[in-house]
């Protein structure tokens, strides 16, 4: 892993992670997660602070099937090796949306159920209140009203 200024024209090998991280919708830390390095080696690598080392290129290439020269190449829009990996990455991420939305929507139904548990409670909670009230009324009645035998 190198970690020298770059000298590297134009930064082009940390634009070019930095197009391909957010083509998969992928924020700093997740994507930084999945190679096993921190967010702030790849902030550095993205913004061309240091020249990525080639353990990096390649944890990028192992994990998410890149080919390593897309990354050397100017305005690169296909980082995929094949069709099939570009295919399974989109997949990917779109089944990830759409579980997502199925969570939020479970989550969402959940609440509203406990909002609904909530209002039952309290009303409950109101007869039971009523009725203690009623049951010492009767008791206070009843000692005033008791007679010595």
């Amino acid at each position: 892993m190198s970690t020298a200024k770059s000298q590297y024209p134009d930064n082009l090998i940390g634009k070019n992670i930095r197009s391909f991280r957010n083509f998969l919708n992928l924020k700093q830390y997740k994507f930084a997660e999945k190679l096993g390095k921190s967010s702030g080696y790849l902030s550095d690598v993205e913004s061309g602070k240091i020249i990525p080392g080639g353990d990096f290129l390649f944890s990028v290439k192992r994990e998410f099937g890149v080919d390593l020269n897309s990354l050397f190449e100017e305005d690169c829009q296909d980082f995929f090796i094949s069709k099939d990996q570009k295919d399974s990455s989109i997949k990917t991420s779109g089944d990830r949306i759409e579980n997502e939305s199925k969570l939020i929507q479970v989550l969402e139904s959940q609440i509203a159920e406990l909002k609904e548990d909530k209002k039952d409670l309290k009303a409950t909670v109101a007869k039971q209140d009523k009725t203690i009230e009623e049951l010492k009324r009767e008791l206070e009645f009843q000692k005033k009203n008791k007679t010595p035998a």
